[in-house]
């Protein structure tokens, strides 16, 4: 069986790392929990730091860390078109063309 190219398996890593553990039935959601909202205006403000943060292709890696972090956090409080937009833009990061390097020869690979 020939092993998969690794750049393949990231869209399924990424679903992976964002289920939240109210997804799980071990952990079911309890009835005083909010019902999850959609099109969160605080998401796509988030999104939107997190674009401007990722176009300086490696100079503003620092914060845009920190923006995945939030993004981490309110993912399980979002809503299905909420999620499919966070694993999207997160996706989008591994294709993006680095300017930095760390080293001569060797990628800047920080963000990710």
């Amino acid at each position: 069986m020939p092993i998969p190219d690794a750049a393949a398996l990231i869209p399924v890593a990424l679903a992976y790392l964002f289920v939240p553990a109210s997804a799980d039935p071990a952990f079911p959601r309890s009835q005083e929990e909010s019902p999850i909202v959609d099109k969160r205006p605080e998401i796509k403000a988030l999104l939107e730091t997190f674009k401007q943060h990722t176009k300086k292709r490696g100079a503003e890696d620092d914060p845009a860390r920190d923006v995945i972090d939030q993004l981490v956090m309110e993912y399980p409080r979002s809503g299905p078109k909420d999620r499919k937009t966070i694993v999207k833009e997160l996706e989008k990061v591994f294709k993006l063309k680095r300017n930095e390097e760390q080293e001569p020869g060797v990628p800047d690979e920080r963000l990710y």
